[in-house]
């Protein structure tokens, strides 16, 4: 991703559309195939949000977004942890991550069609743990990101 900010009239019709969305609180899913502007909307708000989680689904998607993975933004490793042990942990510890899950006020997905329904409800969870806030994902936005005619969730089972 560039490092030069864009400017909201730089973004086409549909980008500013979601922009304002955003702004007003809503949720949104941005899909489409390659080359339609998901990663110029994602530069675009970042640049306009302090406080964004920006993730994705792998390491490479990741470091394409300048991000992290899910899996790591949230400290939930492979998954295989309850969220109430990952969210007591992130409690106790009370480190830069837990700091982050507090302070986030969007969360941006890249790749979410590579985001298994396990995970995404790992993520509500322990997000509404760790922020004793019963709302979904502990109230915090949810901005995702990708082409689901494009990757399947990355299945444990191979399937």
């Amino acid at each position: 991703m560039s490092k030069e900010p864009l400017k909201f009239e730089q973004l086409n019709e549909r980008q500013r559309a979601g922009v304002e969305i955003i702004r007003k609180g809503g949720n949104v899913l941005f899909t489409g195939p390659a080359g339609t502007g998901k990663s110029t909307l994602l530069r675009f708000l970042k640049s306009e949000n302090k406080h964004m989680a920006i993730t994705a689904s792998t390491g490479i998607a990741a470091i394409c977004v300048e991000g992290s993975t899910l899996h790591g933004w949230l400290g939930i490793g492979v998954g295989d942890k309850p969220a109430s042990e990952v969210a007591a942990r992130h409690l106790k510890k009370k480190d830069g991550r837990f700091f982050k899950l507090v302070m986030a006020n969007i969360l941006a997905i890249d790749e979410i069609s590579m985001i298994d329904e396990h995970i995404l409800n790992l993520t509500d969870e322990v997000l509404r743990l760790t922020r004793k806030n019963p709302r979904p994902f502990g109230g915090v936005q949810l901005v995702l990101f990708g082409d689901f005619l494009q990757l399947p969730p990355v299945a444990k089972d191979g399937r």
